[in-house]
């Protein structure tokens, strides 16, 4: 990121955290559980596949983070937002996140 953006890293983190009040790699989790969450609600696929398109390093290291950020487990969370029966529409919506969710890695949408 420092590269594309034409500045030194230390430089980057530095403004970064001053500008958002949290560092870049908390920023960066915050992002990656929130799209896990969209992703745990609209779909059924396995909690290794969403920590893997996500870019967490394994299924624990998803599950760690994800509790420390909202309170709960990826897997208790998935409980109470489950979708019964995945529809075609469903389907769609799921491929269409998981496209965003992976464009969006380095940046996007506040978990708020």
């Amino acid at each position: 990121m420092a590269r594309a953006a034409g500045v030194h890293p230390v430089y980057l983190s530095h403004v970064f955290r001053h500008e958002l009040g949290e560092t870049l790699g908390e920023y960066l989790n915050r992002v990656r559980v929130r799209g896990g969450a969209r992703l745990l609600a609209k779909s059924r696929l396995p909690l290794s596949t969403i920590a893997a398109d996500l870019g967490f390093y394994d299924q624990s290291h998803f599950t760690r983070i994800f509790r420390q950020l909202t309170g709960t487990t990826p897997g208790m969370f998935r409980t109470e937002y489950a979708p019964a029966k995945n529809s075609v529409q469903d389907s769609i919506r799921i491929q269409s996140t998981l496209a965003e969710v992976r464009g969006n890695r380095s940046g996007g949408f506040p978990l708020s």
